[in-house]
This record gives C-alpha cells, structure tokens and sequence, in this order.
C-alpha cells in the first residue's frame, strides 16, 4: 500500500483482523512517518513500512493498487515479476493496459460506495467488487467485511475495461 487517503483509510480498516499491513511509497521518509502515526493511534495493528516497493510486494499476498491511472502502469512495470500469481487489489479506476502489464495476476477491483450528501462518513458501509477469478473476488470480499463493509458483487468481468465501466456506473448513480 502507498501513503494516500485511500491506502491509510483501508490499513486503517484491517486493524481490527489478523492481517500484516506493509506501507512502502517512494518517500521512504513520509511511509515511516505514516506507520508511526498508525502504530501509536492503533499499536494493536501488525504494520511496518519497506523502503521498496517490490520487497513488499514479495511478502504480500494482496497487492493493493491504490495509484491515480496514470500511475498504475509505472508501478505495476516495476511490480510484474513479484505480482505474478498473486492478487492485484485497484481501487477506484484501472488504467486499460494494466492487465497487460500484470498478465498473471488475479485482479481484483474494489469501489467503495461514497455517502450520500449530508450523511456520516460512517455512511460507507458497502462497496463493490469484480474481477474475473472468483477466488480472489473472495478472498477480498472476506478482508472487506472483517472491515466492517457489506460487498456487493458486480459479477465475473471479462476485462479491465468493464472494470471502470462499473466504476463510472456507481459515480454517475450518486
């Protein structure tokens, strides 16, 4: 995970499972300074920050993309050969290409329902998720809920493409 909104708010999240969450940007400095704040707020969650990237990714057994598009090609380059096999976590929009890049990988995309206006944050209780191996679908589905989401299945997706097609359909609906 790197050190956005998005990647604090689902390390955040998975404090309160079992999981081990590894933070690894390309400001070693700011990701150390992030798992500090995280530790002392939560210390009962299993977090350490890596200075690269692809050791990380090594360890992991989810890889959460949480890149702007534009950025999701250079990292998933830097990424393909410890991917490989393993399952891609994008959240929010995917770059077309991507699955090019990540052949191997089981990919995964996972939306989150935004509140309506005026409601809590606490609001966001249910996200979407789709991908083509249903598996990995799960496996997600089973970490978003110990998070305390309901996930909705968006069904089997035949590529990326209908990937962001689902994602554009949940942001014209709010």
């Amino acid at each position: 995970m790197g050190t956005g909104s998005t990647a604090l708010s689902l390390a955040r999240g998975l404090s309160s499972g079992p999981d081990k969450v590894l933070i690894c940007d390309e400001n070693p400095a700011l990701a150390a300074s992030i798992v500090a704040q995280l530790k002392t707020a939560l210390p009962h969650l299993d977090i350490e920050t890596l200075p690269c990237s692809f050791e990380a990714c090594w360890e992991a057994d989810l890889i959460f993309f949480t890149q702007t598009v534009k950025e999701q090609l250079s990292a998933a380059q830097k990424l393909r050969t410890v991917a490989n096999q393993k399952t891609v976590v994008v959240t929010g929009d995917v770059h077309p290409s991507l699955e090019t890049y990540l052949p191997n990988s089981k990919m995964v995309q996972l939306q989150f329902r935004k509140p309506e206006a005026g409601a809590e944050v606490s609001a966001l209780t249910s996200c979407f998720l789709k991908g083509k191996d249903e598996e990995a679908v799960e496996v997600v589905a089973g970490m978003v809920r110990r998070m305390g989401f309901q996930p909705e299945y968006a069904g089997a997706a035949q590529s990326l493409e209908n990937l962001n097609q689902l994602s554009s359909n949940n942001k014209h609906n709010q």
